[in-house]
C-alpha cells in the first residue's frame, strides 16, 4: 500500500496524475473510492481534468456502492438490514427490557432522547470494535464508583442491542463485516487498483476496508490532505495524523508493506492560496501589500449583509462576470435566504438558492410507494389516501372529492374494487367515474405483479402504470419543465 499526503489544494492534482498515468500504463480498472457525497463532483472532475468523454476503465464508487457490489457478487448476509430509525427501535425495546438491571441511568432510560444518545454511543464503540465486554471488565476495573456505575450500565445497554440484533437482524457495522469476509469471493475486484481519495480522516470502519482492499487488490493507495510534521500548521491535522497511525499499524499486523510519501508543497497562488496556508498555521505570516481579493466587512444586521452581497453581485456582473460564476455562501442559509431573495429582488439580480429534498416527498416516489404499500396491504384507507394525496395522477379539486367521499363513506380495502353507491345520485354520479379512474391503474398493476414471474417483469409492470395514470403525462411535462 502506498500513503500519499499533501497540502489540500494539491490533492486533486495528485489524483489526476496517477489516473493519468494508469490509463497510459494500460490500466483498465482502476476504482476511485470516495466519500458518497462527492462521487458526482469527482466523476465530473476526472472527465474534466483528464478531457475524457467517459472510460470504461475508471469507476468512482463510495463503500457503501462497493459493499453492495460485493453482496451482489457474493451473496447477501442473513438477517434483515435495518436503518437508523430501526435501531432506535430495536435499542429503545432492548433498553425497557433491562430497566430493572440499569444503576446509573435508570432514571434517565425513560427520558425523550436517551435512545438517541445511547445509541450514538454504541454506535461509536461498535465501530471502533470495542465490545460490552470490552466495557464491563474496564467497569470491573474502575477506582470511581461513578465512572464504574456509569460503564457498566453502558455494556449492559450495548449487550442487550447486541443480543436484540442477533440472528434476525444486521446493522450498518455487522453489514461491513460481513462485506470484508466476502472479499475473496468478489470476482469483479480481481486484477484492480484502488485509489482511495477525498476523505478528511481514517476512520475504524474505513481502517478495516482499506486494509482488507490491500490484501484482495493488484494496488492500492491512499491520498489524504495532511501536511509535513514541521509545518505550521500540523497542529490542525493531529487527528488526521492519528487515524493515519493507526491504519500504519493495522497494515503492519497485517503483514501488508506499507510505503509513505509526502508530495512536496507548492508555494500558494494568490490571496486565497495564502490565507488557506496560513489560516491555522501557527506562528502566522502577514499578507505583504494590500488585498484586493479577499474583503471583510462588518454590518449592521442580517439584511445590510444581504444588500452588500446583492449589490456586489450586480458589480461583478457589470464588469464582465457570468452570473452562473458567482456563488453566495453561508453556513446558515435557511436563516438569510428570505433576506437574499428580498435583496437580490430589489438590485435585479437572479438567485438560485439549492435546497435539498427528500426524494421520497416527490410526487412522482410518493405516488409509486404508496401505490405498493396498496396493492401489498389489500388497498387499506391510509395507504390509498397517501396515493391518492401524492400530487401524481389525479389531483385539484377531483383529488379532493374522492378523498372527502372516501373518508366520509369509510371505504377501504375491497369497496374500492366495487362502485361507488352510497352518497344520493348525484354524488355517486361524481365520484365513481373518480373511482374507476383511480384504482383502475392500481388494480391492474397489482394482476400484474401477481403474474409477474420475473425482477424484470416486475420493472416493467412498473412502467406499464406510469402509462395508465390519468394526468400523469401532464405532471411529467410539468416536472420537465421545472
Amino acid at each position: 500500500m502506498r500513503i500519499t499526503h499533501s497540502r489540500a489544494e494539491q490533492t486533486r492534482g495528485l489524483l489526476m496524475s496517477r489516473l493519468r498515468v494508469g490509463l497510459e500504463g494500460g490500466k483498465d480498472k482502476i476504482y476511485v473510492l470516495v466519500p458518497e457525497q462527492i462521487t458526482l463532483q469527482t466523476e465530473l472532475d476526472i472527465v474534466d481534468s483528464l478531457n475524457i468523454n467517459g472510460s470504461f476503465a475508471i469507476q468512482v464508487i463510495s463503500p457503501a456502492k462497493l459493499y453492495t457490489r460485493v453482496f451482489e457478487a457474493a451473496g447477501e448476509p442473513e438477517g434483515v438490514p435495518i436503518d437508523e430509525r430501526g435501531r432506535a427501535l430495536l435499542l429503545g425495546a432492548a433498553i425497557r427490557d433491562i430497566g430493572k438491571q440499569l444503576n446509573w441511568y435508570a432514571g434517565a432510560a425513560a427520558k425523550p432522547g436517551f435512545v438517541i444518545k445511547a445509541l450514538s454511543q454504541v454506535g461509536e464503540l461498535k465501530n471502533a470494535g470495542v465490545m460490552p465486554d470490552d466495557i464491563a471488565q474496564m467497569a470491573a476495573q474502575a477506582h470511581d464508583p461513578a465512572l464504574s456505575a456509569k460503564l457498566g450500565d453502558i455494556s449492559r445497554i450495548y449487550a442487550a442491542y447486541s443480543d436484540a440484533l442477533a440472528g434476525r437482524f444486521i446493522d450498518g457495522a455487522d453489514r461491513q463485516c460481513e462485506c470484508l469476509r466476502r472479499f475473496e469471493y468478489a470476482e469483479f475486484l480481481n486484477g484492480a487498483d484502488v485509489i482511495m481519495y477525498g476523505f478528511d480522516m481514517i476512520t475504524p470502519p474505513l481502517e478495516r476496508l482499506a486494509v482488507a482492499l490491500c490484501k484482495r487488490v493488484r494496488s492500492f493507495e491512499l491520498i489524504i490532505a495532511m501536511p509535513r510534521r514541521d509545518a505550521r500548521d500540523y497542529g490542525a491535522y493531529e487527528t488526521v495524523a492519528l487515524s493515519l497511525n493507526r491504519l500504519v499499524t493495522a497494515l503492519r499486523n497485517a503483514g501488508e508493506p506499507c510505503q509513505i510519501e509526502y508530495e512536496p508543497d507548492k508555494p500558494p497562488q494568490g490571496e486565497t492560496g495564502f490565507l488557506r496556508r496560513e489560516v491555522f498555521a501557527h506562528p502566522m505570516q502577514h499578507w505583504q501589500g494590500e488585498p484586493r481579493m479577499i474583503r471583510l466587512q462588518t454590518l449592521r444586521d442580517p439584511f445590510d449583509e444581504a444588500m452588500e452581497v446583492a449589490a456586489q453581485a450586480r458589480e461583478l456582473a457589470r464588469n464582465g462576470m457570468r452570473w452562473r460564476d458567482i456563488a453566495v455562501v453561508s453556513p446558515r442559509m435557511d436563516e438569510y435566504r428570505h433576506l437574499l431573495e428580498r435583496a437580490f429582488a430589489l438590485y435585479d439580480v437572479p438567485l438560485f438558492i439549492a435546497q435539498p429534498r427528500a426524494l421520497a416527498g416527490e410526487p412522482l416516489p410518493r405516488y409509486m410507494l404508496a401505490a405498493l404499500r396498496a396493492i401489498s396491504h389489500g388497498f387499506r384507507q391510509e395507504d390509498m389516501l397517501d396515493c391518492l394525496k401524492s400530487g401524481f395522477g389525479m389531483t385539484g379539486r377531483a383529488a379532493q372529492l374522492l378523498e372527502n367521499y372516501i373518508v366520509q363513506f369509510g371505504i377501504s380495502g375491497r369497496k374500492f374494487l366495487s362502485p361507488f353507491k352510497r352518497g344520493g345520485t348525484e354524488l355517486v354520479e361524481q365520484v365513481e367515474p373518480l373511482r374507476a379512474a383511480f384504482v383502475g391503474p392500481l388494480n391492474s398493476l397489482k394482476l400484474r405483479l401477481d403474474s409477474a414471474e420475473t425482477m424484470g417483469n416486475q420493472a416493467s409492470a412498473l412502467f406499464m402504470l406510469l402509462g395508465v395514470i390519468p394526468g400523469a403525462k401532464t405532471s411529467e411535462v410539468k416536472a420537465d419543465d421545472r
